[in-house]
């Protein structure tokens, strides 16, 4: 995550909260939430500010990302389409294989 971000998400739930926070809180969180995605941290900002009446702990916070990351990685999971196959091809590759293997006498 940038440094940027981070700092956003934190001015962003310390104004909804009207929470000052001090550089050493701050630093826990940054530790805690670092290596997650930025835009999975400001959805689960968000999200926790409609949802909770307190400051979130740095571990329901951490919570919350993983959560957003998790749903980020369910929407790129793609089945792939079935790949047309082409029987002739398949057949005259399987005849070739068979002569290949018939013993020579």
């Amino acid at each position: 995550m940038e440094k940027q971000t981070f700092q956003q998400g934190m001015a962003y739930l310390a104004a909804a909260y009207a929470v000052e926070l001090s550089v050493e809180r701050a630093a826990v969180y940054w530790d805690q939430l670092q290596n997650y995605p930025d835009a999975a941290f400001l959805r689960a900002v968000k999200s926790v500010v409609g949802a909770d009446e307190r400051f979130p702990m740095a571990a329901k916070l951490r919570e919350a990302v993983s959560a957003e990351v998790r749903k980020d990685e369910y929407k790129h999971r793609k089945i792939e389409p079935p790949v047309e196959i082409d029987r002739q091809k398949v057949l005259s590759f399987v005849q070739a294989l068979r002569e290949k293997m018939r013993p020579r006498c």
